[in-house]
């Protein structure tokens, strides 16, 4: 046996192959919920009887019911995208594992509500145990950081910039706190003085405690000057920064600063700045490079400028697996600037990660132990086990090693986790931080109490109920499936493989029909399993230099594989996605792009959009490793028949 999961047992299959299995453990499932409803005091009455079933009016509900269901089951199979198929080369989406279909169909019965351990003692257990299993995927002390699932990577996104908020305020809480306490603060200042420039703390300037102080330092050394404390004066101490926090007063005119992400970022971070009352003002984007990437020269000269200004910076957001382009940020440059940042600009700021869609590829590079291992010896492993040849680049290998020294994480189990909706996810390195945004709601917490014995997850997070069926169907997904190479990185692994197959196919796109010829190209090497592409034709030899005529040409190809309402789903042969690249937001980054398509850049630069062609290859089936039909060379076959369609009325 090899060391690696056997994955073809792991989903239904693209023709439910594993059809026969599924369904006796489903029948399991269900039978074992009948026993438990049937012998939970089996001597009361039943409340169905067989007089109930014999009645005329139940026959005719029944039936009234069966119809709508398969009026229902109609609908689904004719207005449904075929994701688990390997003809579906669209958005993020692929086959489910059933570890994740049969734990959330299991616990829908029991029909649990994670707002609150009373609700649901057993999946509580289970999400908070899954908060554990991501922050060691991701390279946290599982003891020291707190995790939980959440409905997406938007809220995900959310909750994390919420406790970087807060964070922020806390250092100006304690001064707000310490200005009206004279005794507290000479207190504080005798055990916290050596920290501090100056001796009092209450004299430090608010400016330096927005933009120079590290809000973690100060925050852990407020937990050690609470254990000096007995607990009278702890819960005094407590209440009287709370009050004074931002979280009490709210963001008024206070200037928190700004939040740094790439232009690629996912529009979730508009309406996070929003809701949180920081404003649109206070994101600024950072270009990308040729590569997709936030441009770390970019970064650090906004970081310079801006520290010039006397401005704050509150946070900055790296992206692994970018939603159009599946980009991978460099973290560890981000990690390294925060500390060069400190060192020679006083200047702090917090790290979130956005891998809500690529989170999950970390187990690529985890051996059995959960270690992170070397370059030299990821990429011999990956190739040896026939997962994916020549890959990780540098760069990808870097970042995510470094996503252990980030604050926090968003990571969404229901992308590459393969699990069904809503299952996004949360992890900060430091469990404390929750803290920071605790809300204590008696109706629903008092029962619990929050003793080990009896955790709850409501009072530390945005949403309120959740159901449990997520966390279980996440919980069981990984303990079958484990979080490494092995594991997950098997089918994630053969993704990427597919991808970059599928990238090479692309590339290296060539047809000559009559007087055209035409050529394929991608934006760049996917770094994980996203490509986005485009056509251009050439007449008797001139390159068409149109962004326009460009963009009608892979719009044409784009409807002949695209998904459309109202016709049979098994009409289409393969189904892609599309993207645009506006000029606003990606500036040079596609400039090479369109110089190897022989289109001109400068039309693009006037301001028109690029429309691309966007393949998220998550099945494992388009490579013929685990499958005999070779859907990639059929793709391209039937893409040259869509193409001398378009060419012919060009001909007219």
């Amino acid at each position: 046996m090899g060391k690696g999961i056997y994955f073809e047992s792991m989903f239904l299959g693209p023709k439910a192959e594993n059809a026969e299995e599924f369904e006796k453990l489903m029948l399991e499932v269900f039978r074992d919920h009948v026993f438990w409803r049937r012998n939970f005091h089996p001597d009361d009455p039943f409340g169905i009887t067989e007089w109930d079933k014999a009645h005329p009016d139940y026959a005719r509900t029944l039936a009234k019911f069966k119809e709508e269901l398969y009026r229902l089951l109609g609908l689904l199979k004719n207005s449904s995208q075929p994701f688990p198929s390997p003809r579906y080369l669209g958005h993020m989406a692929s086959d489910l594992l059933i570890p994740g279909l049969l734990g959330y169909i299991a616990t829908l019965f029991y029909n649990p509500n994670n707002v609150a351990f009373e609700a649901s003692p057993a999946t509580t257990q289970l999400e908070l145990e899954v908060g554990r299993q991501l922050a060691q995927l991701m390279g946290f002390d599982p003891a020291q950081a707190w995790g939980h699932i959440t409905s997406g990577g938007t809220t995900a996104n959310y909750e994390a910039l919420w406790v970087a908020r807060n964070l922020k305020d806390f250092p100006l809480a304690i001064k707000r706190y310490l200005k009206r306490q004279k005794q507290t603060a000479d207190e504080f200042d005798a055990f916290a003085h050596q920290h501090f420039r100056q001796k009092r703390y209450v004299d430090v300037p608010d400016e330096e405690l927005l933009i120079a102080a590290d809000p973690l330092e100060v925050f852990d050394l407020y937990y050690q000057w609470l254990e000096t404390l007995d607990e009278e004066t702890t819960r005094q101490v407590q209440d009287g920064i709370l009050q004074h926090h931002i979280s009490q007063l709210g963001i008024g005119g206070l200037n928190l600063g700004k939040v740094l992400v790439a232009s690629s970022m996912h529009y979730s971070w508009k309406k996070a700045v929003e809701i949180l009352g920081l404003g649109r003002q206070a994101l600024e984007v950072i270009a990308v490079d040729q590569h997709y990437r936030m441009d770390m020269a970019r970064l650090k000269e906004r970081l310079v400028s801006l520290r010039e200004e006397g401005t704050p910076v509150l946070a900055v957001i790296g992206i692994v697996g970018s939603t159009e382009e599946g980009a991978v940020d460099a973290i560890d440059q981000i990690v390294e600037l925060r500390t060069w940042a400190k060192q020679e600009l006083h200047q702090h700021f917090y790290i979130h990660v956005d891998a809500a869609y690529g989170g999950y590829a970390r187990t690529l590079f985890l051996n059995e132990a959960s270690e992170f291992e070397s370059y030299e010896t990821v990429r011999q492993e990956l190739t040896e086990q026939d997962i994916v040849k020549d890959w990780p680049s540098k760069a990808v290998f870097h970042a995510f090693r470094a996503l252990s020294r980030v604050d926090s994480v968003t990571v969404d189990p229901h992308k590459l986790g393969y699990i069904p909706y809503p299952s996004g996810a949360v992890v900060f390195r430091d469990g404390r931080l929750k803290e920071l945004i605790a809300c204590f709601a008696p109706y629903v917490f008092r029962e619990s109490g929050g003793s080990e014995e009896d955790p709850f997850i409501g009072m530390y997070i945005l949403e309120g109920s959740k159901p449990g069926a997520a966390a279980a169907a996440t919980y069981l997904a990984h303990k079958v499936v484990p979080l490494n190479r092995y594991g997950y990185g098997t089918f994630i692994g053969e993704s990427i493989e597919g991808a970059l197959q599928f990238y090479r196919a692309m590339k290296d796109f060539r047809l000559t029909y009559g007087p055209f010829r035409v050529i394929g190209q991608a934006i760049s090497e996917p770094d994980l399993n996203i490509v986005c592409y485009a056509f251009n034709y050439a007449r008797n030899g001139r390159w068409n230099p149109s962004v326009r005529r460009m963009n009608a040409f892979n719009q044409f190809i784009k409807d002949r594989f695209k998904f459309q309402v109202g016709r049979p789903i098994h009409s289409t042969d393969f189904i892609l996605s599309s993207t645009e690249l506006d000029p606003s937001i990606y500036r040079d980054a596609p400039r090479a792009f369109l110089q190897s398509l022989g289109v001109e850049f400068q039309e693009y630069q006037s301001g028109t959009e690029i429309f691309l062609l966007r393949s998220c290859i998550l099945t494992p089936y388009l490579t013929m490793d685990y499958i005999e039909e070779d859907y990639l060379t059929r793709f391209v076959r039937q893409l040259e028949e869509v193409i001398k369609e378009y060419l012919d009325q060009l001909e007219d």
